[in-house]
C-alpha cells in the first residue's frame, strides 16, 4: 500500500480540497467566500472589452453555473443566496446601462416572454439541495 491509497489525516479546525469543495471532516462542506468571489468576477465581467449582450451571456452561461455546484453541496443560507442574486441583479442592470429601479421580472423572465432569462439562485439552489437531500 502506497501513501496514495493510504487516508488523509486532516486535523479539527482545517479543511481539505476535494472536487473543488473545501471539505471540514468536522462540519462538513465550508460555505466558503462566494460573495466576495463572485463580487470579484462581476467586477472583471465588467471591465472586459465585450458588448453588453456578450457580458450577459458570460455571466448566465460561465459566471452563475460556476457557483451551483458549491452552493448546492454547501447547503448555503437563504440570506446568502439574496445577496448573491442582489449582486447578479446589479450587475445585470449596471452592464445593460439600466436604472436600478427597473423592475426584475425583466430579468428572470423566459427570452421568448422578451426577458433575459436570468437564473435565480434563492429559487435553483434552494429547490436542487431537497432534490438533492
Amino acid at each position: 500500500m502506497d501513501e496514495r491509497d493510504s487516508p488523509i489525516y486532516i486535523p479539527p479546525g482545517e479543511t481539505e480540497k476535494y472536487l473543488g469543495a473545501r471539505i471540514d471532516p468536522w462540519a462538513g462542506v465550508t460555505e466558503g467566500e462566494w460573495l466576495s468571489k463572485l463580487k470579484a468576477w462581476t467586477s472583471a465581467l465588467q471591465a472586459a472589452a465585450l458588448r453588453p449582450a456578450q457580458k450577459i451571456e458570460v455571466l448566465k452561461t460561465h459566471v452563475i453555473p460556476r457557483l451551483y455546484f458549491h452552493l448546492i453541496l454547501s447547503e448555503v443560507s437563504q440570506n446568502t443566496l439574496i445577496k448573491l442574486d442582489q449582486i447578479i441583479r446589479n450587475t445585470t442592470k449596471e452592464l445593460l446601462h439600466l436604472p436600478p429601479h427597473v423592475t426584475d421580472g425583466i430579468l428572470y423572465s423566459n427570452n421568448r416572454c422578451g426577458g433575459l432569462g436570468m437564473p435565480k439562485l434563492e429559487v435553483q439552489i434552494s429547490s436542487q439541495v431537497e432534490d438533492f437531500l
